[in-house]
């Protein structure tokens, strides 16, 4: 038996796989890799041991945030401590959107969702990764990117007054709250509470406010792929509840650049377990 983790910054799936099949699955809140303690790993692993009814030959952990060479270890040796498994592996959550949508092909490959992350990988590996910058100075394209927009111009009342009442409504919101809850708390909660927007913006594509906004946001976000990568690669592969979401306007924006969307999926984990079972 095997145990494969993906895990985002909103949500972790977790699935236990036998003979190229999904046996069980689980999901969890998400986690950020850089902001994770060796106490928070240890309590994870340890609720992670209660979900497989025997140990795992081999964990697969794929997620958000990059980790030092000494954490890398330290968390492999948890895990393998923990789980009490023969084989423990820590990749990047963008390797996962890798082999979910590319496979053995070529191409660029990104994560829209809670945060965003892009890369160019040549069929085998990443070969090419520019920074997204997080939540703070980047991450184009993401729901904490669309969701900050928003509250931006909620703050600058640069909202039509309908649209501005039905944010108070929904989220009972003031200046003061957005200011409490963006500087108040970690970056974690702040990352998340700007991407609980996304679903509000993404659901109103009708209004034409909410329209420009995700324009703007997929907009930046195709800047980045076309200045980075399209030199290696027209064909884009997608993975994450954004991109899902917003997949229609996405296609026309691509198009528009001459980029190809090849693949687009909501959640990596299934197409991710069949391609470790063939490997």
């Amino acid at each position: 038996m095997n145990m494969i983790i993906e895990a985002g910054g909103t949500k972790t799936n977790i699935v236990f796989t036998d003979s190229g099949k999904i046996i069980d699955s689980y999901t969890e809140d998400g986690f950020n890799l850089s902001r994770e303690t060796k106490e928070e790993f240890e309590k994870r692993l340890i609720r992670w041991r209660e979900f497989g009814k025997e140990n795992p030959q081999s964990v697969h952990l794929f997620a958000a945030g990059k980790l030092n060479e000494p954490k890398h270890k330290e968390f492999i040796d948890l895990i393998q401590q923990i789980l009490e498994c023969k084989q423990a592996n820590i990749y990047s959550d963008l390797l996962a959107a890798c082999y979910a949508t590319a496979g053995n092909n070529k191409g660029i490959v990104a994560i829209l969702g809670t945060g965003s992350n892009s890369c160019y990988y040549n069929g085998k590996e990443i070969e090419k990764n520019i920074s997204p910058g997080g939540f703070i100075l980047g991450d184009e394209g993401s729901g904490a990117h669309i969701g900050k927009k928003i509250l931006l111009a909620f703050l600058r009342n640069e909202l039509p007054d309908q649209l501005r009442k039905q944010l108070e409504q929904e989220f009972h919101l003031t200046n003061e709250l957005i200011i409490q809850n963006v500087y108040g708390g970690t970056v974690r909660s702040a990352a998340l509470y700007f991407s609980s927007f996304a679903t509000f913006v993404n659901s109103r594509l009708h209004d034409e406010s909410c329209r420009n906004l995700c324009s703007s946001s997929i907009e930046e976000f195709l800047d980045l792929i076309e200045k980075n990568y399209l030199s290696h690669s027209n064909q884009l592969y997608l993975v994450g509840s954004v991109a899902y979401h917003l997949r229609d306007l996405i296609k026309i924006k691509a198009k528009q650049r001459n980029i190809e969307i090849i693949k687009l999926i909501q959640h990596p984990i299934t197409e991710l377990s069949l391609f470790l079972a063939d490997k």
